[in-house]
């Protein structure tokens, strides 16, 4: 018989977006047994899909049990392979780099979807800015020499 505190538990974060794997590997990491976990996470799963609630839970009836579970997606991540598609605007690849960088902490340390567009997002806004260096040491001496008109 599964411990009902962990089903209610197991319930309880699963509406709040945590999936059953992350859930388990918590479980575990605090000295929870694992074959108490699995039937605890498998107990909460029939309850959910047959609709049985202990008061006070957030969960939405109306949604189907597929949607339970899934992780959500890092918006620092989304920013920055937006900021990444984006290169052609001033400061928008730095922005790409930063914003990638720190929604890979994200998706580490929160459990979330989102790496490919993370990883996208530094690759292209680290690109642009090795364009644009290229292209600065490039056209360096007609720079220098507009600027030494310019100001003569």
């Amino acid at each position: 018989m599964a411990d009902r505190a962990l089903v209610d538990y197991i319930k309880n974060e699963e509406a709040r977006g945590y999936d059953e794997e992350t859930l388990r590997k918590y479980l575990i990491k605090l000295g929870h047994d694992p074959i108490k976990i699995n039937e605890a996470i498998t107990v909460a799963r029939v309850e959910r899909e047959r609709g049985i609630m202990f008061p006070g839970e957030a969960v939405n009836i109306s949604m189907p049990a597929s949607n339970f579970g899934e992780k959500k997606t890092s918006s620092m991540a989304a920013a920055s392979f937006v900021f990444g598609i984006l290169f052609f605007i001033p400061l928008a690849p730095l922005l790409a780099v930063v914003f990638g960088i720190l929604g890979l902490g994200d998706i580490r340390k929160k459990s979330l979807k989102g790496m490919g567009m993370a990883v996208t997002g530094v690759i292209l806004g680290m690109l642009a800015i090795l364009a644009s260096i290229m292209a600065f040491i490039y056209y360096s001496e007609e720079i220098i020499a507009y600027v030494n008109s310019y100001l003569a």
